[in-house]
């Protein structure tokens, strides 16, 4: 008899243990209108795991359950068929992994000043993109982040961003102009590869290293401004632009001599023309 209540209340108590666990691993998953949100950082903030319905505009709201939204969650926004318009609220902090890939609708976005990151993939294959604005304030652009949006014709990168992704721009095939603004680092492996509408590229003096093939197959790219020094250069990163494409750097800069920029017609100028 003994034996038999020591059994009932070993079981008894493992059905209270999972009960338990079953509300801990859900307490934090929950739906709010047509998203799906997780309660993050000890429950003060919110990130948003999935959009549940297939709506041409989307506003984001920048409030769930009384916590601010702070983050776009890995696909949550991925593939959305008739998703044309997404404003994304202040309160975000980071565009995760793949959150809006292949939603290839989708024709104009603002990314706010306090997105840190924008994630690998977060927009890639979203083929009718025609206009990005990155506010001051996100310090990096993942790897393929805008990859293959085709429609893309030009990117001004603000002075927050430390580091472009490899392929953040790849295969962007009607981007026209790239510009940088003082604070950028460095520029990843392939990362406006096979852009072939691009003509011209300024560069600020804070960028130290260009990856591999960065500007592979750019064969239009005919100007390209140096504000300061020659930076390290990855293999072959202007490899395919035309012979007679133009390399702009301030006049008695000898840095850019020998290896690959021998590449270029160099022309010096005393103040850049952007």
């Amino acid at each position: 008899m003994k034996k038999t209540r020591k059994i009932l209340s070993l079981i008894l108590a493992v059905v209270m243990m999972c009960s338990v666990f079953a509300g801990v691993l859900t307490a934090s998953a929950a739906t709010s209108g047509p998203y799906s949100y997780e309660l993050i950082n000890d429950g003060k903030e919110v990130k948003i795991t999935a959009y549940n319905e297939n709506k041409a505009i989307v506003s984001i709201p920048s409030r769930i359950a009384g916590k601010p939204v702070t983050v776009i969650g890995a696909y949550a926004f991925s593939g959305i068929g008739r998703l044309q318009n997404v404003y994304l609220p202040l309160s975000v902090k980071t565009i995760e992994d793949h959150a809006f890939y292949q939603s290839n609708r989708i024709t104009g976005l603002t990314i706010p000043a306090n997105v840190d990151v924008i994630g690998d993939y977060a927009f890639a294959g979203c083929n009718r993109l025609e206009w990005v604005t990155i506010m001051n304030g996100t310090e990096r652009i993942g790897d393929h982040a805008f990859a293959e949006c085709d429609r893309l014709q030009k990117i001004r990168i603000p002075g927050s961003v430390r580091q472009i992704g490899s392929y953040a721009f790849y295969g962007c095939g009607r981007l026209e102009t790239v510009s940088m603004k003082k604070g950028v680092q460095e520029i990843g492996d392939y990362a406006f590869a096979a852009c072939n509408r691009i003509e011209k590229v300024h560069f600020p003096k804070t960028v130290t290293r260009i990856g591999n093939r960065a500007f592979w197959g750019d064969v239009r790219l005919m100007k390209v401004y140096f504000d300061g020094n020659a930076p390290e250069l990855g293999d072959n990163v202007f490899f395919m632009i035309e012979n007679n494409a133009k390399l702009y750097h301030k006049s008695g800069n000898n840095t850019f001599q020998g290896g690959q920029w021998e590449r270029f017609q160099q022309k010096t100028f005393l103040i850049c023309p952007f």
